[in-house]
């Protein structure tokens, strides 16, 4: 077995699994993955020290899942547009049944484009800022993991590892970012799925106009007319009926005159004029003319009967003789002579000329001669040809026998052979088993086995109690992770409590200035109330208590003499019955 039959077995799977279509698919979370592989690969990246944070087999595994999904991108992405630009799916979407599909596939379509509007830009920017060391350390950390793999054919070396990936990282990079001012791959295949929606929509369209060709168009009239009556002039009104209605009394004027060009960037306005001769078309209008003799035709006829019995007896010797394809084609080659003598013979007949059409018969008779004369050596050089034709059918026929026969010998011969590398083979098996024996018998021990064995049950043992260890941190940083929640859960609560109140003291202290300031100016007036009242209670201590109070009721009229009074009677000081009231 060699590489080859092994990707020609592979190749032969894949075609009997392969069906008759395309196959391919649009992921949408294939670009997820390419993301995720990509930002993998630069979270390990230390860019001040040109390192990986990573070993070379993990930086080897991710380098392969991002090649991977890349290659399944492109390759299903292919496919599935082949697949949908295919001459049968073309004629599926031709049909009723489209319609019912149509939604399915256009759904799917945007899913794929909004995936990839989505990642596209991420990935595009941690390809354009990854430096060229990214590159070269990437390429050198997975050529050094693969020489790594012990393996015992011919391995190539490191250069060529490393080269090989360099170029596989250039093809990612180029089909997102493109190269040399050309578009990108990525750039294609957002064209190619956006035409193909447009295409879908498009025959979904149509379909849909075939069904719905009868419908009433009346609102449409009613809103053309709108149109039509918010214009101002009829000169408006004829350039919205000619966008609308197009152009009426159209002619379609053509001249029988070949093209000189075919290009679509030249315009029939600079193309030359073709001239045209016209006639009137009037009753009593006729071309002027000469009359000629009668000529009788007879003799011309006779000819043209004898030659066309001649051109029908060389069809029936050419089938009785059964001309091989070279003379085959040979004697029609001189047909077609013959039928061109015939056209120049119509052609002579139409130009009404005797005399020409007498040199023209002399002509033709020699010509026919010499044809003649020719088809007679082809005819023997076709006879001498089928003759060849029988002895090489002869020779071909023994030398048939002779390969049967060595054929015969030859399988012969590889039974034999087979026989004795069998025989073979289980002599070798019988001398490599004993010479196995041999060697168990003087190398193997069993007490360094049994020393191995415990060695690796310790192991073990100690692998199962960091694993338990770990389960048990798990667990820990679970319950401490929940209660963790439930303490920002409460301390949400407190600061939303903690806001509310703040808010409901800001509109306390807002309602208390208020007041405050409404109750300065009443405060302003109750201070001076206030000095009046104390000066009439400084007045009234003055006073001996025999004095009449209605006599000073009827003498004091000031506003506040009866609280004035008020206090006299309490012998309480003015002042702090005002602070009372």
């Amino acid at each position: 077995m060699t590489p080859y039959t092994i990707e020609i077995e592979r190749m032969v799977l894949g075609l009997e699994h392969l069906g008759a279509g395309f196959g391919g698919s649009l992921e949408r979370t294939i670009f997820d993955r390419l993301l995720g592989n990509l930002m993998d690969l630069t979270v390990a990246w230390v860019n001040p020290d040109a390192v990986f944070s990573k070993t070379n087999e993990e930086i080897y595994l991710l380098w392969q899942d991002l090649y991977e999904n890349f290659h399944r991108l492109t390759d299903n992405a292919a496919d599935y547009l082949a697949h949908l630009h295919s001459k049968k799916v073309e004629e599926q979407m031709m049909t009723d049944a489209f319609l019912v599909y149509k939604e399915a596939l256009t759904e799917y379509l945007r899913n794929f484009m909004t995936s990839l509007q989505r990642t596209s830009f991420r990935i595009e920017g941690l390809l354009e800022e990854a430096p060229l060391t990214f590159s070269q350390k990437l390429t050198e950390c997975v050529a050094d993991y693969e020489l790594s793999i012990p393996r015992l054919d011919v391995r190539p070396s490191k250069e060529q590892l490393m080269e090989r990936f360099q170029n596989e990282w250039e093809s990612l990079r180029t089909w997102f970012l493109g190269e040399g001012g050309s578009e990108s791959d990525l750039l294609y295949l957002q064209n190619a799925t956006n035409d193909t929606i447009r295409r879908l929509t498009r025959f979904a369209q149509r379909l849909g106009e075939t069904h719905h060709n009868l419908r009433n168009r009346r609102l449409d009239y009613l809103h053309l007319a709108k149109w039509f009556s918010n214009l101002d002039t009829v000169q408006e009104a004829h350039e919205l009926s000619a966008c609308v209605f197009g152009v009426f009394d159209t002619r379609h004027l053509w001249a029988d005159r070949p093209k000189q060009t075919e290009s679509f960037e030249v315009e029939i306005w600079d193309e030359p004029p073709s001239e045209i001769e016209i006639r009137p078309k009037v009753r009593n209008y006729r071309e002027k003319g000469r009359p000629n003799a009668v000529v009788d035709f007879l003799r011309t006829h006779q000819r043209l009967l004898q030659t066309t019995k001649a051109l029908d007896r060389l069809h029936l010797e050419r089938e009785n003789a059964k001309i091989a394809l070279v003379s085959q084609q040979e004697t029609e080659t001189i047909l077609k002579r013959e039928q061109q003598v015939l056209d120049v013979e119509r052609e002579a007949l139409g130009e009404h000329d005797v005399f020409k059409a007498e040199k023209e018969r002399e002509r033709l008779l020699k010509e026919q001669q010499k044809n003649q004369v020719i088809l007679a050596g082809k005819n023997k050089q076709l006879t001498n040809n089928v003759s060849k034709e029988g002895t090489l059918k002869d020779q071909i026929g023994k030398l048939e026998l002779k390969e049967q026969h060595a054929l015969a010998t030859i399988h012969e011969e590889l039974e034999e052979l087979d026989s004795l590398a069998e025989e073979s083979a289980f002599l070798n098996h019988e001398i490599a088993a004993d010479e196995f024996n041999r060697e168990i018998d003087r190398t193997f021990s069993f007490a360094l086995w049994k020393k191995e064995a415990f060695d690796y049950q310790r192991l073990l043992e100690n692998v199962m109690k960091l694993l338990r260890q770990e389960s048990g941190a798990k667990e820990r940083y679970q319950e401490a992770d929940l209660a963790l929640s439930e303490t920002k859960k409460a301390w949400d609560e407190e600061q939303y409590q903690e806001k509310k109140w703040a808010d409901l003291l800001h509109e306390e202290r807002s309602s208390w200035v208020a007041q405050l300031f409404e109750w300065q100016p009443m405060n302003q007036e109750l201070r001076f109330q206030d000095i009046e009242l104390q000066t009439l209670a400084l007045r009234a201590r003055s006073f001996p208590e025999s004095v009449n109070q209605s006599t000073l009721a009827v003498q004091y009229t000031e506003p506040y003499c009866k609280l004035w009074l008020q206090a006299i009677s309490k012998k309480q000081p003015g002042h702090q019955y005002a602070s009372a009231q």
